[in-house]
């Protein structure tokens, strides 16, 4: 699988990190990381996000992945044991080869703590637990396209308008992150193993800046 053509652009309100992959076997698609304008400094400009969402999907295929471009060289050098982790899901994954052109320069001075939250259960547990242990959490990030589909905009505004009135009751700031990506790998691997890949690669998007990001769990570790 290429993934290519890496565009960084401002539309309105709103910045858009995209790339090209051909996922589908015919012709390319283009994956999308958006959101609004205020985070546009928080961004990394490189491949690491759509790397991470993608290995997977492109382990289930058995393709190797071929990145025009820079990633993270935190994230590549420990790609092999990663691969090694999830082929052991035994869900017909392979080990595949990853080749980029060359790795980020990093140099970044990270200072923020951020924690996914959808508004479930899980989202408020991860979110009190750690303001119960004083871990300020400076931003919540809700991600669009990932538990609620883009196509239904009637559940997203009342999901987004519960979760404004929690962030303004508790004075943390939002996040909101727009991707496709769901939509492209599902028909390939179900999410529920490829939805930990695809929100780190939303922590990665925001590495400039963001220094933790906590992910609610629904299961143990077992």
């Amino acid at each position: 699988m290429i993934i290519s053509n890496l565009k960084f652009i401002e539309d309105g309100d709103f910045v858009i990190l995209s790339a090209e992959c051909g996922i589908r076997h015919f012709g390319t698609d283009e994956i999308y990381f958006k959101l609004n304008k205020d985070y546009k400094n928080f961004v990394v400009q490189d491949y690491t996000p759509f790397l991470t969402s993608l290995l997977i999907p492109s382990m289930k295929l058995g393709e190797d992945i071929y990145i025009d471009g820079t990633v993270s060289e935190k994230v590549y050098s420990n790609l092999e044991k990663i691969m090694q982790l999830v082929c052991s899901w035994d869900i017909g994954l392979k080990k595949i080869k990853i080749t980029v052109k060359g790795f980020t320069k990093e140099g970044f001075l990270p200072k923020y703590n951020t924690s996914f939250f959808s508004g479930g259960v899980d989202s408020f547990y991860t979110f009190l637990n750690n303001k119960s242990k004083n871990i300020e959490t400076d931003y919540l990030i809700l991600a669009n396209g990932y538990d609620i589909n883009l196509q239904n905009k009637y559940l997203w505004k009342l999901t987004k308008d519960n979760i404004e009135q929690v962030s303004k009751e508790q004075s943390v700031k939002l996040i909101e992150i727009e991707s496709n990506i769901r939509d492209l790998i599902e028909p390939i691997v179900p999410w529920g193993y490829t939805h930990g890949g695809c929100l780190v690669a939303l922590g990665l998007l925001l590495r400039k800046e963001v220094k933790n990001v906590y992910i609610p769990s629904t299961y143990s570790i077992d």
